[in-house]
């Protein structure tokens, strides 16, 4: 077990209309599939974060977390390669950033663990390769994966706003807004009260 059975689970109760921020329901779904802790694992993302978790929701487990293995390793060799070629690495050394980057400890850790900052490093990467080529539309796409849990990055947020308003990027402004808002649109959509339930968990049963 790993925590992929949160974000199978959760996608999985929405799919069925369900609550994912529900302890009790999350509980009765993970102990389906095995998990023996008398308490669930929670997801505290928010409700954006569905979005994302959501097309592994319609495989069993194993295979959910066989595919959620898949495509965070390939989340972090595109990482290490767009990383190299964003900051000026020889094309001649393109080996060398994957095997730093595959052969480093956290890496194996955070694939064997099963957690999401995969993702979160994708939008990182992919905000600094967008921005210097001054593709801003697609820089602000990449926001929404770096608010996947916005409490690690919060300093990042931060930055990004004196940043706008010293660029006057009103319009990058706009586009955050609405890339979180289409994001939280599709979980809304298998449960409109999802917005509720997330407030109501994060206010009455917090981490």
């Amino acid at each position: 077990m790993n925590d992929f059975i949160e974000y199978w689970a959760a996608a999985r109760l929405l799919l069925r209309g369900g609550n994912p921020y529900s302890a009790e329901q999350m509980l009765r779904l993970q102990s389906s599939v095995g998990w023996t802790d008398q308490r669930p694992l929670m997801m505290w993302n928010p409700p954006w974060a569905l979005s994302v978790v959501l097309p592994f929701g319609f495989f069993s487990f194993e295979v959910g977390r066989f595919l959620w293995l898949l495509v965070n390793f390939l989340v972090v060799v595109l990482c290490i390669d767009l990383s190299w070629k964003t900051y000026g690495g020889p094309k001649r050394y393109f080996w060398l950033p994957w095997a730093v980057g595959l052969g480093f400890f956290p890496t194996l850790f955070v694939l064997r663990v099963g957690q999401i900052t995969p993702f979160i490093l994708l939008g990182v990467i992919g905000f600094l390769f967008f921005v210097r080529r001054e593709r801003y539309g697609l820089a602000s796409c990449s926001t929404i994966l770096i608010s996947l849990k916005p409490h690690l990055l919060y300093l990042f947020w931060m930055a990004l706003l004196f940043w706008i308003i010293n660029r006057k990027q009103w319009k990058m402004l706009m586009m955050i807004g609405a890339m979180l808002i289409l994001a939280t649109a599709v979980p809304v959509g298998f449960n409109p009260s999802i917005i509720t339930h997330f407030f109501r968990s994060s206010l009455e049963a917090p981490p």
